[in-house]
Parts: C-alpha cells; sequence; structure tokens
C-alpha cells in the first residue's frame, strides 16, 4: 500500500486571518439568491439562548455545538483561502495540514465570538420576504428575511452520520434525502459550505391539527370574550325602560340592583363557561404547550385567570370585571344603540361584576 502524502501549509500572519475571519456569518444572504449582495448575519455563542424543542443555530450554540461560520462572498478573494486554512487546522483535510493549527483556531475563535450583522440595512427584492400581522386587527406587519445556515446544516449531517454508525441499517433508510442543486454555477462564490445544502433530509409534511392549533392560540394570545347576544341585547332594552321610568336616571331600589345583578350575573356566568370549555382543550393539549403553565406569561392577568383558575383572586376579579364591563358598554344592537355609559357607569358595572364572581 503506498504511502500517504501530507503536504504542510504555511501559517499566513495573524493580522491576515484576522480581516479575513472577522466577516464570516452563521447567515448569508447568497445561501437564498446567489445573485444578491452579499451581506448576512453571525450570532454570538455567548448570548444564544436555548431554542429546544425546536433546532436552530442559535439553541446549537447555547447548547455548546460548534456552528461553522462561511464567508459571505469571494470578495476578497483570499478570503476563501484563509478559511480554508481554518477548515485544514480542524482536521477536515486528510492530505494537508498546517504549520501552526493553533493559531489559526485561536485567531478564528476569537474573531467570530462576537454578532455581526453585515449589509442588514435594506433588504434586496431577490430575498424573500414573509409579512407577519402585528395583532389580530392587522394593524401593521413584522417583515421577515428567512435566512438559513449552512454550518447548522453541516452540524445536521454530521450528527445524522454518527447516528447511523449505531442505529440498524434497516431503521436508517427511513430517513430520505432530496437532491437539490444549490449556489449556481460556481458553488464557491456562495460559500464554502453550500454544498451542504445539496442533499436535505426529507419529511413528511405535519397534518393540521385544528384542537392544537386552537390550544396554541389560546395560550399565546388569551381568548376572545364572546356575549351572549340575548342576554346583553335584553339588558340594553331593560336598561332603556328603567331609564325612562326615571327621567333618565336608574332607580336606586333594591329591586332594580337586584335585577341588574341577576342580568349581569348571567352574562358574566357566559363568558366564565365559554372560559370552561377553552380551559379543558388547553388541559387537552398541555403536553404539547411550551412552559408549565397553561397561559403565556405575557398574557394579562385577567386573560390568565379566565383560562387558568388557579391564577383567580381579588386583582384577578378586578381586571375581569373591568375588560367584560368595558366589553358590554362597547357592544351595539343593529340600530346602534348601546348602554351608554360613561366612565363612572363602566365602573359602576365592573362592581357589579366583581360582586358575582365572588
Amino acid at each position: 500500500m503506498a504511502k500517504k502524502t501530507i503536504k504542510e501549509i504555511e501559517t499566513l500572519e495573524e493580522a491576515t486571518y484576522q480581516e479575513s475571519f472577522s466577516q464570516l456569518l452563521h447567515f448569508s444572504f447568497k445561501s437564498v439568491n446567489s445573485n444578491t449582495g452579499s451581506g448576512g448575519i453571525r450570532l454570538s455563542a455567548v448570548k444564544a439562548q436555548n431554542t429546544a424543542p425546536y433546532i436552530s443555530t442559535e439553541g446549537a450554540l447555547a447548547q455548546g455545538f460548534s456552528v461553522a461560520v462561511d464567508y459571505a462572498s469571494m470578495s476578497p478573494q483570499a478570503i476563501a483561502t484563509h478559511l480554508k486554512h481554518a477548515r485544514i487546522a480542524q482536521g477536515r483535510d486528510e492530505k494537508q495540514v498546517m504549520s501552526s493549527p493553533e493559531r489559526i483556531l485561536r485567531t478564528l475563535e476569537n474573531e467570530t465570538r462576537t454578532p455581526l450583522e453585515l449589509n442588514t440595512g435594506a433588504v434586496e427584492p431577490r430575498l424573500r420576504q414573509i409579512l407577519l400581522p402585528l395583532d389580530a386587527e392587522f394593524r401593521g406587519y413584522l417583515t421577515l428575511t428567512p435566512l438559513v445556515s449552512a454550518g447548522l446544516a453541516r452540524l445536521l449531517r454530521e450528527t445524522e452520520s454518527s447516528m447511523r454508525l449505531d442505529t440498524d441499517s434497516k431503521a436508517q433508510r427511513r430517513l430520505r434525502r432530496a437532491s437539490l442543486k444549490v449556489g449556481g454555477d460556481n458553488p464557491q462564490n456562495v460559500g464554502a459550505l453550500i454544498t451542504e445544502f445539496q442533499r436535505p433530509l426529507m419529511f413528511s409534511a405535519p397534518q393540521e391539527d385544528s384542537d392544537l392549533k386552537r390550544a396554541l392560540s389560546l395560550h399565546y394570545r388569551g381568548m376572545t370574550i364572546k356575549l351572549s347576544e340575548e342576554a346583553v341585547t335584553g339588558y340594553i332594552e331593560w336598561r332603556g325602560k328603567q331609564l325612562q321610568r326615571g327621567g333618565g336616571r336608574m332607580s336606586g331600589k333594591s329591586r332594580v340592583r337586584h335585577s341588574e345583578t341577576a342580568i349581569v350575573g348571567e352574562i358574566a356566568r357566559y363568558v366564565l363557561e365559554q372560559a370552561h370549555r377553552c380551559t379543558r382543550l388547553l388541559e387537552r393539549h398541555r403536553q404539547a404547550l411550551p412552559g408549565e403553565s397553561l397561559t403565556d406569561p405575557g398574557l394579562p392577568l385577567f386573560q390568565q385567570g379566565l383560562l387558568d383558575s388557579g391564577r383567580r383572586n381579588s386583582l384577578w376579579r378586578a381586571e375581569f370585571a373591568q375588560a367584560l364591563a368595558q366589553r358590554i358598554a362597547d357592544y351595539r344592537l343593529q340600530d346602534e344603540t348601546t348602554l351608554g355609559l360613561d366612565s363612572s357607569g363602566i365602573s359602576g358595572l365592573a362592581n357589579i361584576i366583581e360582586q358575582v364572581t365572588s
């Protein structure tokens, strides 16, 4: 057997590598469209947060994995050579070694440990964009430009290859791969790791679960308070008659107050029954919810208490009463008739709701 010849490459000056390594990225514009301008983002392992159970570049960095960086473009052309030296120093070339690999790797680590945004001031038309509504009323949109990480693709491929060695070959055949041409006619112009995108894993598309989708919406956004049209219409009409009898003022007689309390109590119970049904849905999907609680901690307290009875206390009753009172006051009949409450009247209605929910 012929003896392998290993070529040693002379390590360059540290300053030479510093200039190139400081421009390396985790996400490159050109990995999405090779014809776009250069630019992208580098993450910092120090500031990375765990994203489990979801796989991401940030999550991998947070858990201590090394996610390879790549150049944004071949300009300057020496950047590809310098990055190749780093790959050799990492032991990824059986035929070549660097004269001082530890010096290259130290420089690479030092220059890529900080975050970087390169040419992100404006997004080119060639890059895809996703518009996400900021709220349920669509009063604004957040524009996202999805970018992919060749370093994460390499990490997934190497992990899958390692798993193959410890897994029954019959089971391993279930992992299907596609074949894609990525990077145009000269992939090296896009990045040194661009070929990592050419053999992606294939999975069946997830089936939509409408109940789970509803549960996740409740968890993050809370429930929409729906009023009983019959009860609220009856309340508006009843109150209108009382105002007519009292010359524009509500009677202070106990019989009238009891009647109003009963009507408002019926409206509140309708909402709480709705909340109970939503809670049961959340309970059925508890294992799929992030965190340990049924609701997101960022929700208003009255929403958290609606969906999790364990959070109901005097403070919750006050917030819920105010929110429901405002909702009732805003309700309009087909002829635009409302309760006609001012801020003082809404506060009085909230007091009644607080009493009936105690």
